[in-house]
């Protein structure tokens, strides 16, 4: 246990109990009251004014004045008012992204299927003879494999959207967890209401989904990067086969004059 620091901490807590007391006192006041040297009071005025615990003002006469910054029951009200339409808007992001999100679910086997069938079709056309029609469907293939990469370049953008939507969503989140923590140290009645331990809940479990949910992003997009290589394979494979087409073709052309 480290006593220095306890013994520091306690002395803080004393300064900030009495700040929060008289509502507003000098420094130097403040150092006599307490019996902690003029220094030592202003060294710790300016951590405990960036937590928001305090405010600092200076006058001419009386220099360093420190004053309360404690949530009024009135000012907590209007805050958990606040909060509630906080939390109820963070629901509607995180049940449209979850919507979002979980489609892929049925969507990427399906369009894995589809690729998997275009595959086996083609490659089932490669042992039939070379005819015009076996032509005509290379050329449907063809246009299936470009129809296909459209679409998983246009899911590739919509995932893409969707990562910036969760980023946004985890940053109102932690912004909520800020201010939350804020008003909660700034007043004496927060600990004890049931409103704000459901505010803390709730972000809680908000902040577990958002990690569950970065979890599903990664494997989607993976998925879909695999099913355009997939497809980006087979249209060379596909073309070429083309083009070995039309050369057995001029042969057959070149045997029959001959």
């Amino acid at each position: 246990m480290d006593m220095k620091k306890d013994i520091i901490e306690t002395k803080v807590d004393k300064l900030l109990d009495y700040i929060n007391m008289r509502g507003e006192v000098t420094s130097v006041i403040a150092s006599e009251a307490l019996d902690i040297p003029l220094e030592q009071i202003e060294e710790w005025a300016k951590p405990l004014e960036d937590s928001e615990m305090i405010k600092i003002k200076y006058s001419p006469l009386q220099g360093m004045i420190l004053v309360s910054n404690l949530v009024s029951a009135k000012e907590l009200k209007t805050k958990v008012g606040e909060f509630k339409n906080r939390k109820e808007e963070l629901k509607k992001v995180q049940e449209k992204l979850e919507g979002a999100f979980a489609k892929y679910e049925g969507i990427l086997p399906e369009l894995d299927y589809e690729i998997k069938e275009i595959s086996k079709g083609y490659a089932q056309k490669l042992k039939e003879a070379k005819s015009g029609k076996a032509k005509g469907d290379r050329e449907r293939v063809l246009k299936e494999l470009e129809f296909m990469r459209e679409r998983l370049e246009s899911h590739e953008k919509e995932l893409s959207a969707l990562q910036g939507e969760k980023n946004e969503l985890n940053r109102l989140i932690d912004t909520f967890k800020k201010d939350l923590l804020s008003v909660d140290k700034r007043s004496k009645a927060a600990p004890k209401s049931k409103e704000m331990g459901g505010f803390y809940e709730f972000l809680s479990k908000s902040e577990k989904d958002m990690i569950d949910a970065k979890k599903n992003e990664e494997k989607f997009i993976h998925q879909v990067i695999e099913l355009k290589k997939k497809v980006e394979s087979l249209v060379p494979e596909v073309q070429t086969g083309r083009r070995k087409a039309k050369r057995a073709g001029l042969l057959d052309m070149f045997k029959f004059w001959k």
